[in-house]
């Protein structure tokens, strides 16, 4: 059978990926719902799609570094719990990035992923703040 080092690495592998994980998942299921509604994007909405997205991104990064925010070492159970479901962020930013995909404007490419990761980060921190309390 397995280990007790084969489950421990698996155990790190799961903490290390939970977040990134549900932000792949955002990414790519509002990039699919805006292509759906828009059609397929030019090579100009795709750099407009990740400008948006970095945009969201630094965006609460300025926030957090403006109010002088410190990240904190949640538990090893906080990190599993909310990093391997986030139902809630993942969902609530497919939600947003599927009204914005119903904007008739290119200006919904850069739009859709800025609120996919912003609503995507902000429901994650949500849900981790709950959970660590």
């Amino acid at each position: 059978m397995y280990d007790n080092r084969y489950l421990s690495a698996l155990a790190t592998v799961l903490r290390g990926s939970a977040l990134p994980y549900g932000y792949t998942l955002t990414v790519w299921t509002s990039g699919m719902m805006l292509t759906h509604e828009r059609g397929l994007p030019s090579v100009g909405e795709v750099f407009l799609f990740m400008v948006g997205a970095i945009a969201g991104f630094a965006l609460l990064g300025l926030v957090v570094r403006l109010i002088g925010a410190l990240p904190f070492e949640p538990s090893y159970g906080v990190l599993r719990r909310t990093g391997m479901i986030q139902l809630l962020a993942v969902s609530g930013a497919l939600g947003g990035a599927t009204l914005v995909a119903l904007i008739r404007s290119g200006v919904a490419w850069p739009f859709g992923a800025f609120v996919a990761t912003a609503t995507y980060l902000e429901l994650a921190t949500f849900d981790l703040t709950l959970e660590a309390h």
